[in-house]
């Protein structure tokens, strides 16, 4: 299996965008690295300390996704959580297509955020 190069938007929750890049990238072949873009200093230090002892090449960067700035192109480009709390995600959509490799993938993973709030809601009700 060819390598592959991993690129995760986050934004602020970067404790739960790491769970799907690390599951991700334990499937995928040792040469294969990741890019994480997280807006605050904080989630990129988790991000370090949890990817610390990977055997794939990590790279972090403290900025915001608005301002492209994908030092090469992709094969994959996920986001989890993430473009339901932006101002404008077509915007970021845009900036992920030109991070894509022809051929790429992105994923993007979001749960309508009242269906979110109204399972929890009765999650908790059925506890108490």
């Amino acid at each position: 299996m060819l390598s592959l190069n991993l690129y995760e938007l986050r934004k602020a929750k970067g404790i739960t965008q790491s769970h799907l890049a690390e599951i991700m990238m334990s499937l995928m072949p040792k040469e294969s690295t990741y890019t994480g873009i997280d807006i605050s200093r904080t989630m990129i230090e988790d991000g370090k300390s949890r990817f610390r002892e990977k055997e794939f090449k990590t790279t972090f960067e403290c900025r915001d996704g608005y301002e492209y700035g994908a030092k090469g192109k992709y094969d994959v480009v996920v986001c989890q959580a993430f473009l339901r709390e932006l101002s404008d995600p077509k915007k970021m959509l845009k900036n992920m297509l030109v991070a894509l490799k022809p051929g790429g993938l992105i994923i993007c993973i979001e749960v309508n955020r009242e269906l979110d709030n109204a399972g929890t809601e009765n999650l908790l009700e059925d506890r108490v």
